[in-house]
């Protein structure tokens, strides 16, 4: 192939990807991808000529040629992550990196480091977002400019706000902010900013807050930044409806709410992400006793809400997508190894140890495509209060014997009673029943699970001697009935797990309960108090105690009850 044609089909390539970028713009995602798959498909082609060599050489068509397989694998990337299908947005950032390293182009491997940061971050992964974050953050330091030092350190910031860390977060916000002031990096001063007023919000430090929000608010409305503008408006709204805060304004957070969402309007924002501000502006009307404004700022809000729950599902599925397939690989190897290394009895043996039968059975039948619906489960998440300052004062040997101990105790229970053991998570224990295998007692299977993990832990004297005198320790247990998808996943080793909302609310149950106490929500109640009424039995007396509504982290208002025996 001569040299003119290789360029010219070089070029036809990087037009097409010029296209995609400025399509991808308009939201068109399918012709987006369907160009970017077809430059990369002609840039493939030509990566195989012999006669392009020299791919160090900047002034080189094989550079040339690698540069923009990257570039087309990064718009994939960014293709796939706005889709949340962040399975395939992480294989297209991988071979992107793999690309650019080759012709070591640093900035765009920090890019790429940064974009996998913010898809863990919507996988809910924030401890893998600030790994990739500070990746970033390192070949920007050693190879990139002051303006991607500045995005690492942001990116860095924002993930220990997402986890309440607000020390850490502030310390790298800060230095992004004093970085991006030496090098006059006005495009990224506004959001650095602004960050570290919501950080500071967050944090309970509304003067500081305050500062620095308004700061933000005008570096926004100075460079025209209408979105910019309008976010911060909506935070600042939040600030002065907090009553904590010492200049708490219901009017003036009702001036700037508005404010903000009028500017989301006017640009066409996806709105359900600014849904909290009709949640603020429905108490400060009903507040000032405006019903008809409150009300008409309420159902704004449950019809974003709406939007969100459609948003969240797509996520989830996209999660758990991610989760299989990264998961596939090694399912499929650590099988392999079992199958080669002994008879199938020592497979079977070992796989039964760390799955449930039922699912280690089909594994060993060749079935790597585990994942179920179970339309009715009850889950429980238990939690020993007082262990984690006490464990703290222990020998690590004694802190995992002593949860060996406490743990195997529950897990007798669970086989005794037909549960299944998902997880423990710390000092946290994690059990369904009705899966793997579907049952239609399962609310009343963990019901006497739960009660029987309430009596005395009693423990062996060699843990006694390094407990303070008089030590007791209580369980505070949650317990939810709904829907779940069951899988087998894993990122180093696979295990059975299970996911839903209805995971998300059993946990809830079990962290705004009460020590010695088994607090459960009310489509657990209703569902078991139906049973114990078909079966004609109350499960050696069991009734439950109203708590009344109260307000669950990410729930809203629920109403729950504590599971009492009534002896």
């Amino acid at each position: 192939m001569n040299n003119d044609h290789v360029q010219e089909q070089l070029d036809g390539a990087i037009e097409k990807l010029i296209k995609a970028h400025y399509i991808f713009i308009t939201y068109e995602y399918d012709e987006s991808e369907r160009l970017a798959m077809s430059a990369l498909e002609t840039l493939l082609q030509l990566e195989k000529l012999q006669d392009i060599v020299d791919e160090l050489d900047p002034n080189s068509v094989k550079y040339n040629v690698i540069y923009q397989i990257a570039h087309a694998y990064n718009r994939l990337n960014v293709i796939a992550s706005s889709r949340y299908d962040f399975a395939s947005g992480l294989e297209y950032a991988s071979m992107s990196i793999t690309y650019s390293e080759r012709i070591r182009n640093y900035n765009r491997i920090s890019n790429l480091y940064s974009n996998i940061a913010g898809m863990y971050s919507e996988l809910g992964e924030d401890d893998r977002a600030i790994e990739y974050a500070r990746k970033a953050l390192a070949i920007s330091r050693e190879h990139g400019t002051a303006e991607s030092i500045v995005n690492a350190l942001s990116n860095i910031g924002e993930g220990y706000r997402r986890i309440a860390d607000y020390n850490a977060s502030l310390v790298h916000s800060h230095e992004a902010l004093a970085l991006l002031e030496e090098n006059s990096l006005l495009n990224y001063k506004c959001m650095v900013t602004g960050n570290i007023g919501v950080t500071y919000l967050d944090s309970g430090d509304y003067p500081q807050s305050l500062e620095y929000l308004s700061k933000a608010l005008q570096v926004s409305i100075d460079t025209q930044d209408k979105r910019l503008e309008g976010l911060w408006f909506g935070f600042l709204g939040q600030l002065y409806s907090t009553e904590q805060f010492d200049g708490y304004d219901d009017d003036k957070a009702i001036e700037f709410l508005q404010r903000s969402l009028t500017i989301i309007r006017e640009l066409d924002i996806h709105a359900f992400e600014f849904r909290n501000s009709y949640k603020l502006l429905t108490a400060l009307y009903k507040k000032k006793g405006d019903t008809a404004k409150a009300l008409e700022a309420l159902e704004k809000y449950v019809e974003l809400e709406h939007e969100v729950k459609s948003v969240e599902a797509r996520k989830e599925a996209t999660r758990f997508d991610y989760e299989h397939k990264t998961a596939e690989r090694e399912k499929t190897l650590v099988i392999e190894r079992a199958a080669a290394a002994a008879e199938l009895k020592a497979t079977t043996t070992v796989l039964h140890k760390v799955l449930p039968p039922s699912i280690a059975d089909r594994l060993i039948a060749g079935e790597l495509d585990i994942a179920d619906n179970f339309a009715s489960v009850s889950i429980l998440f238990a939690d020993i209060v007082g262990f984690t300052p006490i464990s703290a004062r222990m020998p690590a040997a004694i802190v995992v014997r002593f949860l060996n101990y406490v743990f195997g105790t529950f897990d007798v229970i669970m086989k005794k009673y037909g549960c299944e053991k998902i997880k423990t998570i710390g000092d946290g224990y994690m059990a369904v029943a009705g899966a793997p295998i579907e049952c239609a007692d399962h609310a009343e299977s963990m019901a006497r699970a739960a009660l029987e993990m309430q009596k005395d832990i009693r423990l062996p004297e060699e843990f006694k001697e390094y407990l303070p005198v008089g030590t007791k320790f209580g369980l505070r247990i949650g317990l939810h009935t709904g829907s779940v998808v069951g899988g087998v996943i894993g990122d180093e080793r696979f295990v059975y797990d299970i996911y839903s909302d209805s995971v998300n609310t059993a946990a809830r149950m079990e962290s705004h309960g009460e020590p010695g106490k088994i607090h459960v929500s009310e489509d657990f109640a209703f569902h078991l108090q139906n049973r114990m009424d078909m079966i004609d039995d109350d499960l050696g007396e069991i009734i439950f105690e109203e708590r009344g509504e109260i307000e669950i982290k990410g729930k809203g208002w629920m109403k729950t009850y504590f599971m009492v025996k009534n002896v």
